[in-house]
């Protein structure tokens, strides 16, 4: 058996973003509530009450935190594997052109399965090509 960088966590998982296509006052609205969920008391208690981690160090330092990684140990091993864990190209994340179409295009073929009745052969079949496309057209845009 090789080695290849002795593993590491890949971290995946929602992300905010704000439209341009809003108006100012929304997207300044949106830019407040994107910083209020930033937060270390936000995120602290948003860990506290959903098990999920933090996403700032400085969360993890205070009570609500403190207090639930004290009384469930086992919600602090997502967290020291993240934090601890190697970074080496399994742990980076997609490195393709238009991660987010080929994001969208998995994305499809998962409620496929889910909600529409697809066979995972035919899902993953369609997913493939799909991707496939959504790559040549970034790699046609961007002249490569």
């Amino acid at each position: 058996m090789s080695d290849r960088g002795g593993g590491g966590t890949a971290v995946g998982g929602g992300a905010l973003f704000i439209s341009n296509k809003s108006s100012p006052a929304k997207q300044a609205a949106a830019w407040r509530y994107a910083k209020f969920l930033n937060e270390p008391e936000t995120q602290a208690e948003w860990a506290a009450g959903t098990g999920y981690i933090p996403i700032r160090k400085s969360a993890t330092k205070l009570p609500a935190v403190q207090d639930l990684w004290a009384r469930v140990p086992g919600y602090k091993v997502a967290y020291d594997q993240v934090v601890g864990g190697p970074n080496t190209p399994a742990t980076a994340g997609a490195v393709i052109g238009d991660y987010f179409g080929v994001r969208e295009v998995m994305r499809n073929a998962e409620q496929s399965m889910f909600t529409g009745g697809a066979s995972p052969a035919k899902a993953l079949a369609t997913a493939a090509k799909e991707a496939n496309r959504v790559i040549a057209e970034y790699n046609k845009r961007i002249g490569a």
